[in-house]
């Protein structure tokens, strides 16, 4: 998935503090003649940083690549919420409680949850927390679902199933 941020520095640390890795980069500043096109943005400059996060619901990690440009007006999209046209957000599943992660996030004061009508703030919750909306610093929606850890004992998981149809 490709994700355009203002800063991309800024970006990095964040998708870093929710386990992700870099794999690639960050590159220097060039201008992709080919994406320009597509863009309409022909003297626009960019650079890129591909990232990984192991899924936890098969052995496909999932990629993120984040792309800053220069020399173009960049779109507002903060405002909007996932379910908004041309919006965009992220699912992803992780072991256990998101109480952990959301957690993490306060301590390095990058928690960032926007208001979801109709469902309770996880941070008031007690006990399992199942799952989380949160935003990066550019306003993307993560959703964040807590998968429950057995006990040593219980019997095993049911099969999950995955959306992914990459399989090595």
């Amino acid at each position: 998935m490709g994700h355009n941020v203002a800063d991309l520095e800024r970006s990095i640390k964040f998708f870093e503090a929710i386990d992700f890795k870099v794999v690639e980069g960050p590159g220097d500043w060039t201008i992709d003649k080919e994406l320009n096109k597509l863009a309409n943005t022909p003297s626009a400059e960019s650079r890129t940083v591909t990232m990984q996060v192991q899924s936890s619901v098969c052995d496909v990690p999932f990629t993120l690549i984040l792309r800053q440009y220069r020399g173009v007006q960049r779109q507002d999209w903060s405002k909007l919420n996932s379910w908004d046209l041309l919006a965009s957000h992220i699912d992803l599943t992780v072991d256990g409680s998101v109480g952990e992660l959301l957690d993490k996030l306060e301590a390095r004061n990058l928690l960032k949850m926007p208001e979801v009508q109709g469902l309770p703030n996880p941070r008031r919750q007690n006990g399992f927390r199942r799952f989380a909306f949160i935003q990066d610093p550019d306003g993307l929606t993560i959703k964040y679902f807590g998968k429950p850890i057995p006990k040593p004992g219980d019997p095993p998981p049911a099969p999950t199933v995955s959306n992914s149809k990459w399989r090595r």
